[in-house]
């Protein structure tokens, strides 16, 4: 009864018990069984188990493991009986695999039980034991479509577990074991690698850097030998081996082997895209019909059903796992390992993708734009969620890990892979998530976007644009001003490819965000009483601030995407700094036509009579006393003279150098030495000197450190002078008919004239929202005042001023173009008797309404200007005024001037009487105001 009570089977070598009285009839006993006779015959009986038949040596072997494990279980352990299981085992070696996968039922548990056991000799001893064992059951080797070297390999996994939970020794014993049975059986196993990826992906969650060495090595040898000779028995076990080798990437213990592991999956993609035929299961290959109802006997199945089966196969055995265990490291890797994996995953991605089909395609994209999801989803954050919802959120997480390991190891390998996202610790935690790895992907997002544009833009721009207004709508700055750069570069590198579908949805999503970013709130926001002095609950004030910060933060942001949005219209149309060089050179020749026409005042000489000749430059040494206007125009005239070149003797000479000594291998390395006669080529060089400078190839070539920054800064002077003679001798441009030609790569050119007025429609709602706030100068100093931007009163000038110039360039530009959207507007019509007719009356209706906007916009703008104060922000406006009146100038024919100009010419004149009008804008108020007469003297 006690027996029972204490769960002890009768008849067990634990349930014996040693009775004084029998002490001598044992030892009797005892020492007959330990002679050799008695030795002999049971060793018989374990060497004649070859004669039982396949039940009696399951039912044998069954018994022996239950003897062994009570042997295991004593105070004591004693391994006589798991010696004999391995003699078993090996006498019984000829059986046929059905025997052996019945017997292995038993002995595999067994030795999982062993190895596990808290006496770490006895689990030593097991697995070296389950080590031999192996290694005799491998030698064998396998015939195709059986999977006894997995089972074999199993208790090995079995062993390892919880890795953590493991004995160090263990671990150790195990690594060693399985990559002892990889280096010496590889080219004997085959259903066996799955478990021994597995081995490897468990080893590498692993604390000991013993157990992580070798069991990284193991997986190195695969690649470098396995593969190279035995890939395709390793098709099937392949995403496990990718697995693997991501888990070895995450382990953020051992960074340098992160490192190395990143390396190795993306030579896993080379090999892929080497040998992706091999993925291709048997069953995929053309079959016969027989059947009479569909085709003759002996027709073969379409070749592009096959290559289809041929192309998928892989995509989920090859490709798929090798961006979803990226992924996977994106998510679970400090900064410095997920920037190299997420590096890596678009370098995959551009090497391989010209062999991707549209299908892989948008899973990729789905992928990549997972990463943003983690910044999406802001119950993800721990901003503002409690620290329950966290601690619920990691318990899932923990779950879903689980979850994961468990469909592994149970073989559902595909079904494993799955997205999950990272979960954010802190407010910091996520801002930095956005600021670097979300940043990074979005730039390489748009690389590989417009590398493979013909291929996927049809399928995908409308996906990533969405994704870019996720990105620009953020209270995020960095990633708000990347949205609307990508977008900008997207259009800028592929916009003369896009078709009017493409062009429509670029305009729409231009508009989109215009209208949902304008800050209105600006206008209205008041200070909380409750924030602000007034007594109140500790707890709402707090939270009432935060509101107030978060809100600031937002407005802020889109303020700044506002005026970014600006740019990106302006850089798209006409090509970046394009503009800016254009209001350079207005500026530049105002000023030079107001030197010349005011050179006698300046000189103090009388204004010479026409025909008379005309000194080339003031004098210096004139005493008469000025006005404060004839001062103020001095200023103006000389403030920024017209940029020459300095002279020789200003330049330092180049450096001698040794080009053909110690520097010839920098200087190969860089691409000088074979191209000073190459401008472009040099330029490149300039610009990307700071990297060349800082390759690990230079730096490990200098001697000292002292004489490695003096050859760099030889460098850098000789960059100097070469960039200096490239900028001079490259030919200046001019301004054509007030406008600088367009550029060859602007895409002005391919929007409809109604994309292009919806876009000034969209610039000038942002132009007068920024008109109002800065004239609500109340308004201002009540933001000023609460913290909005405090180191300066909040202003909207370069909105106010960009929004207005750019939307004047489409303008002039739509005016100017005649021919062009008289073809465009018979396109519309099919019958061509008709389209002259109607082509030319839709073109003068469409060039009435261009002439009432640019009237309505250039008076509204020259009201506005005349009722400024001379500060800053008159100044600010001079820009526009030049643009506007050097375009109303240079606007050709006379009879287009005459529409245009004729309603304008009284608000023109109203700026005659403006106190302290700059000299640029006097000298074109002068010029409008000549041909605007002689115009109407011609008419007269």
């Amino acid at each position: 009864l006690s027996r029972k009570r204490s769960g002890i089977a009768p008849g067990s070598l634990a349930a014996a018990t040693v009775d004084s009285r029998k002490a001598a009839v044992l030892q009797e006993v005892m020492g007959e069984t330990g002679s050799r006779s008695v030795v002999v015959a049971v060793d018989k009986i374990f060497s004649g188990s070859v004669r039982l038949d396949g039940d009696a040596i399951v039912d044998f072997v069954q018994a022996l493991c239950q003897v062994s494990l009570e042997e295991l279980s004593l105070p004591q352990p004693r391994t006589f009986s798991l010696q004999k299981v391995v003699e078993i085992s090996y006498y019984n070696i000829g059986r046929i695999r059905l025997q052996w996968s019945r017997i292995w039922e038993h002995i595999g548990q067994h030795f999982t039980t062993a190895g596990r056991s808290s006496n770490e000799d006895v689990a030593i001893f097991a697995v070296d034991s389950l080590r031999q064992l192996a290694v005799k059951l491998i030698e064998k080797g396998e015939l195709p479509n059986f999977h006894f070297q997995k089972e074999c390999i199993r208790p090995f996994l079995n062993i390892l577990g919880d890795i953590n939970d493991v004995k160090p020794n263990i671990q150790d014993m195990v690594a060693r074991c399985v990559s002892q049975l990889i280096q010496s059986q590889w080219t004997n196993i085959r259903s066996g690698w799955t478990n021994i990826f597995l081995v490897l992906y468990v080893a590498a969650g692993s604390t000991e850097a013993n157990v992580i060495e070798v069991t990284f090595n193991s997986c190195a040898f695969v690649i470098n030998t396995v593969f190279q000779n035995n890939f395709f028995l390793l098709v099937d076990s392949f995403p496990v081996f990718i697995k693997a080798l991501s888990e070895f990437a995450c382990n953020l213990q051992f960074p340098d082997t992160s490192m190395e592991a990143i390396r190795l999956i993306r030579l896993c993609a080379r090999v892929v895209s080497e040998r992706a035929t091999q993925f291709a299961k048997e069953d995929t290959v053309p079959v016969v019909k027989t059947s009479s109802d569909t085709a003759p006997s002996g027709t073969v199945v379409s070749s592009e059903q096959g290559k289809d089966d041929e192309d998928d196969a892989a995509w989920k055995r090859g490709w798929m796992p090798i961006f979803y265990e990226l992924f996977r490291v994106i998510n679970n890797c400090k900064l410095d390992v997920r920037t190299r994996g997420l590096t890596v995953f678009f370098e995959v991605i551009k090497s391989y993708g010209s062999s991707f089909v549209l299908s892989w395609w948008i899973q990729i994209f789905k992928l990549i734009f997972s990463i943003f999801e983690h910044g999406r989803d802001t119950s993800s954050s721990a901003a503002g969620v409690p620290t329950n919802q966290r601690q619920q959120s990691s318990a899932e997480h923990a779950a879903i890990e689980r979850n994961y390991r468990r469909r592994l190891f149970s073989g559902d390998q595909l079904e494993a892979f799955g997205i999950t996202y990272r979960i954010f610790t802190s407010p910091t935690d996520r801002s930095e998530w956005l600021n670097t790895t979300c940043n990074h992907a979005l730039y390489s997002v748009v690389d590989i976007f417009s590398q493979f544009f013909d291929k996927i833009a049809d399928d995908l721009l409308a996906d990533l644009y969405v994704q870019l207004k996720w990105c620009c709508l953020q209270d995020h700055e960095q990633l708000a001003r990347s949205g609307t750069s990508c977008l900008e570069t997207i259009v800028l590198t592929n916009g003369t490819k896009f078709d009017a579908n493409k062009w429509t949805m670029t305009v729409n999503l231009l508009v989109d965000l215009f209208k949902t970013t304008v800050p209105h709130e600006l206008l209205t926001w008041r200070p909380d009483p409750a924030v602000y002095g007034v007594t109140g609950n500790e707890d709402g004030v707090k939270r009432r601030q935060s509101a107030q910060t978060r809100l600031f933060l937002r407005l802020l942001v889109n303020c700044i995407v506002q005026y970014e949005l600006i740019q990106t219209v302006d850089n798209i149309l006409f090509v970046p700094s394009r503009s800016r060089e254009e209001d350079d050179l207005i500026l530049r020749e105002t000023r030079r036509s107001s030197a010349q026409l005011n050179l006698p005042l300046l000189n103090g000489a009388p204004t010479p009579i026409a025909g008379a000749a005309v000194p080339l430059s003031p004098v210096s040494n004139s005493k008469q006393a000025h006005t404060p206007e004839e001062k103020r125009l001095i200023e103006a005239v000389t403030k920024d003279p017209v940029a020459s070149p300095p002279t020789p003797s200003v330049v330092e000479p180049i450096p001698q150098m040794d080009f053909g000594g110690k520097y010839s291998w920098f200087l190969t390395h860089s691409g000088l030495l074979c191209c000073l006669n190459e401008p472009f080529t040099v330029m490149s060089l300039i610009s990307n000197l700071s990297q060349i400078m800082d390759s690990s190839c230079y730096l490990g070539k200098s001697s000292s450190t002292c004489q490695m920054e003096l050859d760099l800064v030889k460098v850098s002077r000789l960059a100097d002078q070469v960039k200096f003679c490239l900028h001079y001798l490259k030919e200046p441009e001019e301004l054509v008919n007030g406008s600088l030609p367009l550029h060859k790569k602007a895409t002005i050119p391919y929007v409809s004239y109604e994309n292009r007025l919806t876009l000034v429609q969209c610039l000038m709602e942002s132009h007068r929202f920024a008109k109002l706030f800065n004239s609500n100068i109340e308004q201002r100093n009540i933001l000023w005042e609460a913290g909005f931007k405090a180191k300066a009163k909040p202003n909207l000038l370069k909105q106010e001023t960009h929004s207005l110039s750019t939307a004047l360039r489409i303008l002039f530009i739509l005016s100017e173009e005649d021919r062009d959207h008289q073809k465009e507007a018979s396109l519309r019509f099919e019958h061509v008797l008709v389209a002259a007719h109607f082509s030319r009356l839709i073109w003068n209706i469409f060039l009435l309404q261009i002439t009432e906007m640019l009237q309505t916009i250039i008076m509204e703008a020259i009201v506005y200007y005349r009722s400024l104060p001379v500060d800053g922000h008159r100044q600010a406006w001079d820009s526009c005024i030049l643009l506007t009146l050097t375009r109303l100038v240079h606007l050709a024919p006379d009879t287009r001037f005459a529409a245009i100009a004729t309603p304008l010419y009284t608000t023109v004149c109203d700026l005659v009487g403006l106190p302290n009008l700059s000299p640029e804008i006097s000298v074109l108020l002068r010029a409008f105001l000549l041909r605007a007469n002689s115009r109407l003297a011609a008419a007269q």
